[in-house]
């Protein structure tokens, strides 16, 4: 199957200034979805925090494997992307499978469901 890639852009909701969704698409072709924020502001002496809701439904198979996932990457300059990990207060919750076809297969992630699936997961 082909790769195929694309970057998924956020679409403002109207509730509130700040408040937005993202729903990414179940591609049929083995793909690297991914969304990229505008930029934000940080300060040299002020720590900066990124607070949001969510909440995933991955593919798993009959035996718990885990095909698909999610992380989350800050960069600087749109090139270079370093994962957060022990940063995040809603930690990955396993791995993607080894065995897969996917690119990051054998990574940290959020994989399978989010806890309470469909509901959003409060920010912590």
């Amino acid at each position: 199957m082909p790769f195929v890639g694309f970057e998924a852009f956020f679409q403002q909701r109207r509730a509130t200034p700040i408040d937005t969704q993202l729903v990414v698409p179940n591609p049929r072709e083995l793909a690297d979805l991914w969304a990229v924020t505008p930029g934000l502001q940080a300060s040299a002496t002020v720590p900066l925090v990124l607070t949001f809701n969510q909440r995933w439904s991955f593919e798993v198979d009959s035996g718990g494997r885990t095909f698909d996932g999610s992380f989350l990457e800050v960069s600087t300059d749109k090139t270079n992307w370093t994962r957060l990990s022990s940063e995040l207060s809603v930690p990955y919750n396993g791995t993607i499978d080894a065995i897969s076809r996917n690119p990051f297969a054998g990574q940290t992630a959020w994989v399978n469901k989010s806890a309470g699936y469909p509901r959003s997961c409060p920010p912590r």
